[in-house]
């Protein structure tokens, strides 16, 4: 199997299921987000989930010369168990607060910046770190753009008591 730091196709293969498996993650947590009538917290998903698809197209736009290789989900190699910038189902609650949320997400914008980081340094293809190097450049954009997002927010507030008995410490 060739890898994301020796072949240009297998390179943007892993950055398109990234941005792919992020977004659509996202979305699934905004629904229940919105089940949970937190709209406030479905809209901040809703809205990473437009950084991931922006970022999707214009790895797609890269491809558009040549073809990817059809990977199967056991055979990437994610720092992780997951990708990089992909919400863990269990990290979100429904009682979270929009400050809470866009934590998260910076660390993830993180990951996913050291991610690319990674590739760029150690990769021996000129074409894979330049595109490496650029996709790092975007997520620490996102990582900007959050941090500006946080300290817009008002100052967090005590914490509300959580009456769901399912959601008691046992």
């Amino acid at each position: 199997m060739t890898s994301p730091l020796d072949d240009l196709p297998t390179f943007l293969a892993y950055s398109l299921v990234l941005e792919l498996e992020s977004a659509d993650r996202l979305r699934e947590l905004a629904d229940a987000m919105a089940q949970h009538r937190k709209p406030d917290i479905e809209q901040v998903l809703l809205q990473l989930a437009a950084y991931s698809d922006q970022h999707g197209a214009e790895v797609r736009a890269i491809c558009d010369d040549f073809p990817l290789p059809d990977l199967k989900a056991w055979e990437f190699d994610w720092p992780g168990a997951e990708p990089p910038e992909t919400f863990d189902y269990g990290a979100l609650r429904y009682e979270m607060t929009p400050r809470q949320l866009l934590t998260l997400a910076l660390e993830l914008e993180h990951n996913t910046a050291e991610f690319y980081a990674e590739i760029a340094k150690r990769s021996a293809d000129p074409e894979i770190s330049r595109h490496a190097e650029n996709f790092a450049k975007e997520e620490l954009e996102h990582v900007e753009a959050l941090s500006q997002w946080l300290e817009g927010l008002p100052p967090p507030t005590p914490a509300s008591v959580d009456i769901d008995p399912f959601n008691q410490p046992h």
